[in-house]
């Protein structure tokens, strides 16, 4: 009957158990758990994004090939009468172009509420920024600027990892971080991403009858979409964990390494 008194059992989804392994609760000051919690729930819908990602790549790939596949013998012979230049067919990548906005926008936040509970371990009365803010390092604005600044004056008495801390995020920061933040902000405003290239086939230069293996899939500089997406994944959930082990009152024997916390993700 509704209004009885219940107990809640929550079974957790992989990308929810990876991510509480890395950032257990009870790893944390109790005064941090709820801290420790959110950034953990962030990271799994990160870590989401990034799973189900094929799958919008598959659905696109399904959708265009059919499309295209009704029509190929007209599209060819249309584009046989202009051989001075190449047609090129895209598909407008609404799905995966959807998931990939959500997957940089997660990196974000979850960097943004990685900054915080980062701060409140070093010093637990307050202080630091209140996310991860772009700031100048040296002579490069950087993402996460403000916080490798801040990271950088703390006495080694608050924070005896100090300069190792700063220097994996400004390396972090430097090496893709930084690009990343970038590509989620043009994504963010509608502008079109730089280095990204949509699901395509040529129509001047395809087979006379299309496959869906003809249909070359996303990419981003290069790289096939899907794997772009997984280093992302890799990189930040590497990040994290050495950033946490670092950070002082923490109890490491309770936070798993990415390194083995990645095989929740394929049980």
């Amino acid at each position: 009957m509704r209004g009885d008194p219940f107990v809640s059992v929550i079974i957790s989804s992989p990308p929810m158990v990876c991510a509480t392994a890395m950032l257990n609760g009870n790893g944390f000051p109790a005064t941090l758990e709820s801290e420790a919690a959110a950034a953990a729930r962030r990271l799994a819908i990160f870590l989401h994004h990034v799973d189900v990602l094929p799958n919008d790549i598959e659905k696109s790939n399904k959708a265009f090939f059919e499309h295209l596949n009704r029509n190929w013998g007209t599209h060819l012979a249309a584009v046989a009468k202009r051989g001075d230049v190449e047609f090129i067919a895209f598909a407008d990548g609404l799905g995966y172009v959807a998931r990939l906005h959500s997957i940089l926008y997660e990196l974000k936040a979850f960097l943004d509420l990685l900054t915080r509970l980062l701060c409140r371990l070093v010093a637990p009365m307050g202080g630091g920024p209140v996310g991860f803010s772009r700031g100048k390092v040296g002579d490069l604005e950087l993402a996460g600027g403000r916080l490798i600044n801040w990271l950088a004056r703390q006495s080694t008495d608050a924070l005896p990892g100090r300069d190792a801390i700063a220097a994996l995020f400004a390396d972090a920061s430097r090496s893709w971080i930084t690009a990343a933040v970038a590509a989620r902000d043009a994504l963010g405003h509608f502008r079109e991403l730089p280095g990204f290239s949509h699901m395509r086939v040529s129509l001047s230069k395809g087979p006379a009858t299309l496959s869906p293996s003809d249909i070359l899939p996303p990419q981003m500089n290069g790289e096939a979409l899907t794997s772009y997406t997984r280093a992302l994944r890799g990189r930040l959930c590497e990040l994290a964990s050495n950033a946490v082990l670092l950070a002082p009152n923490v109890k490491p024997e309770l936070l798993e390494k990415w390194q083995t916390a990645e095989r929740y993700l394929r049980e």
